[in-house]
């Protein structure tokens, strides 16, 4: 019956595609364990046509190979203020990056989604912050380099 339902490699090929299948998590997981604990935040202000941009949406990543890890998430104050931070277990250095989502000057059904990466004099060794990346007063009204639209954030 077993046999009937799944059927055994024939090939070199799909032996070493199912190997490989089978090696990536375990290796994933390996690197975990010897990776190094890093650390990063990032901070700013935001606003929609000069004024503070309340309740939108930002979430810290650190960029990975198939999936990005969200490291941390939060909204912005009644000022349009926010500041996030977060760790992460990497062999090589983390790729961290800031997502906004905002609806300003934007009437469509999804969310306009910004980008940016976070330098990497800003990643810390360790689970504590040291030097958080102020990315300073960003007008959403602008058109920026890289924004898409992004609906299942």
């Amino acid at each position: 019956m077993f046999c009937a339902i799944f059927q055994l490699p024939s090939t070199p090929f799909q032996m070493r595609t199912i190997t490989f299948l089978v090696l990536i998590p375990a290796c994933y997981g390996l690197l975990g364990i010897f990776g190094k604990q890093q650390s990063v935040g990032v901070m700013g202000t935001l606003k929609c046509n000069g004024a503070p941009a309340k309740g939108v949406k930002v979430k810290l990543y650190e960029k990975e190979m198939m999936f990005d890890r969200k490291l941390d998430q939060d909204k912005t104050d009644k000022n349009g203020w926010f500041k996030l931070s977060g760790t992460a277990k990497e062999v090589s250095e983390i790729d961290p990056q800031l997502n906004i989502y905002h609806k300003c000057n934007y009437k469509g059904p999804c969310y306009k989604k910004i980008t940016i990466r976070i330098p990497s004099k800003y990643i810390t060794k360790g689970n504590t912050v040291k030097n958080y990346f102020n990315i300073g007063s960003l007008e959403l009204e602008m058109k920026l380099t890289g924004q898409t639209t992004d609906c299942f954030n």
